[in-house]
This record gives structure tokens, C-alpha cells and sequence, in this order.
């Protein structure tokens, strides 16, 4: 499912009529076995399509793109090229999470330009739509900006009182302690995760110094959104085993020649942990950790599936029930914690609905409901799961960096009276997926990295880039309201990276253009006089010329040097005594 184009395919929005009721729009993916199964005989073994997986959503969740068709937005699109953005002055950046409907973009200046003085951000798309048709003829533009510059080529070394000057500025420099310590340095950080003896001293440092492969949790700083979707795999796959747990019963009985459903096998277990790592490039390995006596006819079960590397396609299992002796895995800290949290209460839980239709008979005439409707089981959310601290994986299967978020389970007691837990499922990814926000942030926000930018406070702000990974400099500075951006440049804004490796060269005292790396005064495109204001000028400063020397007149010798804008009315040099100051 990984190839492209893939099996993967996309069919045209339609109305749900006497369904949802709604517009939906989703794809199918064909779902192919080996035939016949179970057999030795290798060489008559072929794969045959035996069903459909179709997954449905409400097509008014999904964004329209109205820019232009370019890179980002290739063809074809119907909506392309509807943006109001004036492309004189401005060019269109999509803004996702808007959905089906207008204005789900921003119209942001183009090189050599810039907002107008009373605007802090870009043009917002929803107003722009929304306004009339004079207020959109007079405004937003934007004004273009005169005398840009070009970054500076021959580089010198700057003197120590302006090297430290800059250097003073970063406060985060200062009181910095090691990596347990308050306050962390974030190329210290980046540097010693990506450091290759790891992988060679680990189990040395394991028994001597067992901290260092672990580190703290706010260097994770926002794993809960970059790795949602790897987080909500892992609840899937949760909670489709709690509602397997908890609504199916072989013990049933029904009438005719229908028969009960058959329990969970180990084979739908390991298929279902091996879909999740296959179907996400960004999960390491995935599994389901049953507790003890909870799987039936198993003390133990916890199939692993794992990729050894990126962008192959080599998968492999392995049952961590066979390593209880090397790594109990109930002994985990997010086994521990979410067994811990889950043994006495479920009732925070959400609780599910499915209304579940059968056939009415096996040529499929005509749907019935089924015979306990609707169903209902209960199963954890996102935030009911446990997210640990990134720690080295050292003698395991990826020997790396990783963070594992966990989702428990649940199913019924033996005497089907109370809920109780099952097991979890864990995902890990890899550290260096995550991107480090370096930007300002509220006293609150437990963020190891939070104002480590080196923007020029004054002049400009952070804002964070995604898609740098475990990196510095995954920010750009962009000029505050009332700057603007002086150079000659295809951007407008000074790139984190580049600010970043110029103040590593300002503190090893190499030569430097840190200095130049900030937003000027927005200044006017042109320079031009007003004739009434140029006159009251004239007249005052003419005005405070003779009072001065009227003021003087009483010392012996007074020299006053007045300089007027009017060249006719400049006074230079005046020496003033008694004598010419009663003739005057």
C-alpha cells in the first residue's frame, strides 16, 4: 500500500441519502490473501482479492487550496486562482483547518514590500472576502520598500565590546547548566543525541551512569500535536480490541445456522500491529501488551512489529512475551502507570455506539439489525493515554532515540460484571521526527528550548517552522509591526538557521554578520515636502533665534550658534554686548 500511485482509490464526493445525510468523501483499499492458506506447498500459494476496506469522512472537513497552482498546489483544482490576494503587491499562502468554504488563506507581501504600519500580520483571506468593494480597491496592498541592501560578503571579526554586546543579549547563555540541570542549551542537546558513541557505549553507561539515556520530558515539547496521527494509530487499534473484548461473546446462542463469533486470535493481533507500522512511515514498531492471564490460552502475549530501517520494506515480529527474562514489559514505567490508573475506576471512559446490521441471509437480500441493537462498549480518548520521556533505546531492536506513547484497553471480568484492564498498545517513534520550538513562550509552558531564538527582540519576532526535525534553527524571524525586512532577498524574513550558525560563529570569535541580521524602522517609499509645514517651520525656528540672542544680550560676550532651515534666516556667529544689544 506504500507504492505509488498505490492501491489506494479516491471515489467522487456523494450525498449520504438516508445514512449520515451529509456530503462525504473517502477512498478503498483492496484487501488481498493468500490462497490456499495454511499450506506448504509454496509454489500454488497466490494472493486473490478477497474483500474491500472503505473508510468514509464529511467532505466539509476537507480545506479548499483558492491559491494559484504552483508546487504546492498542483493541478488540477478547480478552486485555483480564486484568492482575492493582489498580486501586485502580495502572493496567497494556504491556511489549513478552514474546511469547505472561502477565505482559507492569507495574502502575505511580496519581496521588497511590506504590511503597512498599522498592520502586525498578513492580509487574513476570511477578510478579505468579506469586504466590500471599495475598502478592497483602497486596501490591502501592500507599500514597497526603498533602498534594500545586500548582505554583507566580506565578513570581519567584530570588536569585543560589540561581540559581547550580542552575546549578553542571549540570556539563555548564561546560567546554563548540563543537560539534568534548569536551564539546557539546545546545539548541547542536539549534539549529544546525535552522538555516535551511544550506540557502542550504551550498555556501559546503562550500568554506570543510567540518567544519561533518559532525557527530560520538556525536551519532547509538543510531541501531543506533531504526533497525533501516530498517537490516535495507536488508539485505534485500543480501542477496536476493547470492542472486540467487549461485545463479542463465543458463548452465544442464536437460532437457525447462525453461529457465535469465534474469540481473538493471536494471527488478527499480529495483523493488526503489523498494518499500523506498515500504514506509518514515522512509526518505529507498534504492539499490544496483554497483562498477565488476560489473552486466552496465553500467561503472556505481546506481539512487536518494527521496521529496521526507513522507506524499507522488511518488517518484522516478534513476541515480547519471549523476553521476559531480558525485559519484562510489564514492568514498563507506561504499563506500570496506566495499569495503576485504570485498576479501581473506569468510568471516565467514552462510551461508544455502533449500529451494527447483518444480512438477512447468505445471498444477501436485504439488511437486518442485529440481534442486540445498538451495541455498546466503552474505550479510552487520546488524552487518557501516557506519553514518556525520550529515552535510548540501548539492546533493543532500534538502538536509537524514541518516545512511546501507550493507549490502554479493556474487556469484562470473568463474571462480566465490572470493566477491567486488559493491556496497552504502544507505538515509538523517533526523536528526531520531533521539531524543537526555540520561540517565546508563557512561564508555563514546560519547554526545555522556549526562548533560545537568536532574533533581535527589538525589531522582530520568533515564529516557528515546522518540518526541521530535531534541530536548531527551525524558526524564522519575522519583522515586527512598524519594521521591515532591508535586504534584496526571495524572502522576508531572517531564516533561524542562518542566525543560528552566524552566533556560533560570534561566540567562537570568528568574523560575523550577526550584527546585520535584524529589521530596520519601516521607513516612506519617497521623501517629499509639504510648502505650509516647511513655512511654520521657518517662522519658529527664526522665532527662537532672536529670543536667544535677546536672552544673551546682558553678558559681556555671548557666542550663539542657531542653525535655522532656511538659509535666509541662519544665524551664525552673534556676539552680543550691552552697547548692541540697546541698539537692537
Amino acid at each position: 500500500a506504500s507504492d505509488i500511485p498505490g492501491p489506494v482509490k479516491w471515489f467522487k464526493p456523494y450525498f449520504d441519502c438516508d445514512r449520515s445525510n451529509k456530503w462525504v468523501f473517502g477512498a478503498t483499499v483492496p484487501i488481498p490473501d493468500i490462497f490456499p492458506r495454511h499450506t506448504q506447498w509454496r509454489h500454488i500459494e497466490i494472493p486473490t482479492y478477497v474483500a474491500v476496506a472503505v473508510m468514509e469522512v464529511d467532505f466539509e472537513r476537507i480545506d479548499i487550496n483558492q491559491c494559484p497552482t504552483g508546487e504546492g498546489n498542483p493541478p488540477p483544482n478547480r478552486y485555483a486562482g480564486t484568492a482575492r490576494c493582489k498580486n501586485q503587491t502580495t502572493e496567497c499562502e494556504p491556511i489549513h483547518g478552514y474546511g469547505f468554504r472561502r477565505g482559507g488563506y492569507q495574502c502575505r507581501c511580496l519581496p521588497g514590500y511590506r504590511l503597512p504600519k498599522v498592520m502586525r500580520n498578513p492580509f487574513l483571506g476570511e477578510i478579505v472576502e468579506r469586504a466590500p468593494y471599495d475598502q478592497y480597491r483602497k486596501g490591502f496592498n501592500c507599500e514597497q520598500i526603498s533602498y534594500l541592501m545586500v548582505m554583507t560578503q566580506n565578513v570581519e571579526r567584530l570588536s569585543e565590546i560589540e561581540r559581547w554586546k550580542y552575546i549578553s543579549r542571549q540570556s539563555m547563555f548564561f546560567n546554563v547548566g548540563n543537560m539534568t540541570g534548569r536551564r539546557i542549551d539546545p546545539t548541547e542537546v542536539v549534539d549529544y543525541v546525535r552522538s555516535p558513541d551511544l550506540k557502542y557505549k550504551c550498555e556501559s553507561i546503562a550500568k554506570t551512569h543510567p540518567e544519561r539515556l533518559v532525557l527530560r520530558g520538556d525536551v519532547a515539547f509538543g510531541k501531543e500535536i506533531q504526533l497525533e496521527n501516530e498517537a490516535r494509530t495507536a488508539l485505534r487499534l485500543a480501542n477496536f480490541i476493547s470492542a472486540f473484548l467487549q461485545i463479542v461473546d463465543p458463548n452465544d446462542l442464536f437460532a437457525e445456522f447462525r453461529v457465535p463469533d469465534r474469540p481473538l486470535t493471536e494471527d488478527q493481533v499480529i495483523g493488526e500491529v503489523m498494518s499500523a507500522v506498515i500504514g506509518n512511515e514515522k512509526i518505529q514498531g507498534c504492539g499490544a501488551f496483554f497483562d498477565r492471564n488476560q489473552f486466552i490460552n496465553r500467561t503472556l502475549f505481546a506481539p512487536y512489529a518494527f521496521r529496521k530501517e526507513k522507506n524499507a520494506q522488511n518488517f518484522f515480529v516478534e513476541d515480547m512475551a519471549r523476553h521476559i527474562q531480558k525485559k519484562n514489559y510489564l514492568k514498563n514505567e507506561w504499563f506500570k502507570s496506566l495499569k495503576v490508573q485504570w485498576a479501581a475506576n473506569t468510568d471516565n471512559l467514552e462510551t461508544y455506539t455502533t449500529k451494527i446490521k447483518i444480512r438477512y441471509n447468505s445471498s444477501g437480500l436485504y439488511p437486518i439489525r442485529y440481534d442486540r441493537y445498538p451495541l455498546q462498549y466503552k474505550a479510552a480518548e487520546v488524552k487518557h493515554g501516557y506519553w514518556t520521556a525520550p529515552y535510548f533505546d540501548c539492546g533493543g531492536f532500534h538502538n536509537q532515540w524514541l518516545i512511546t506513547y501507550a493507549a490502554p484497553f479493556f474487556g469484562w471480568d470473568k463474571i462480566k460484571s465490572r470493566l477491567e484492564f486488559k493491556g496497552a498498545v504502544a507505538v515509538n517513534m523517533k526523536l528526531e521526527e520531533l521539531d524543537i520550538n526555540q520561540c517565546d513562550d508563557d512561564y508555563y509552558v514546560q519547554n526545555a528550548f522556549k526562548g533560545s531564538h537568536k532574533c533581535d527582540r527589538r525589531s522582530s519576532r520568533c515564529v516557528p517552522i515546522l518540518g526541521r526535525g530535531f534541530d536548531t534553527g527551525g524558526y524564522k524571524c519575522q519583522c515586527n509591526q512598524g519594521y521591515e525586512y532591508a535586504f534584496n532577498d526571495y524572502i522576508t524574513y531572517i531564516d533561524g538557521q542562518i542566525s543560528e550558525a552566524e552566533f556560533e560563529k560570534l561566540l567562537k570569535n570568528f568574523p560575523s554578520r550577526y550584527d546585520t541580521l535584524k529589521c530596520r524602522i519601516a521607513g516612506a517609499a519617497s521623501i517629499t515636502g509639504h510648502l505650509l509645514f516647511v513655512m511654520l517651520v521657518t517662522i519658529t525656528d527664526s522665532e527662537r533665534c532672536w529670543s536667544a540672542i535677546n536672552s544673551m544680550a546682558d553678558l559681556e560676550s555671548t557666542r550663539i550658534t542657531a542653525l535655522s532651515k532656511d538659509p535666509i534666516l541662519d544665524c551664525r556667529l552673534v556676539t552680543a554686548n550691552n552697547n548692541k544689544s540697546r541698539r537692537l
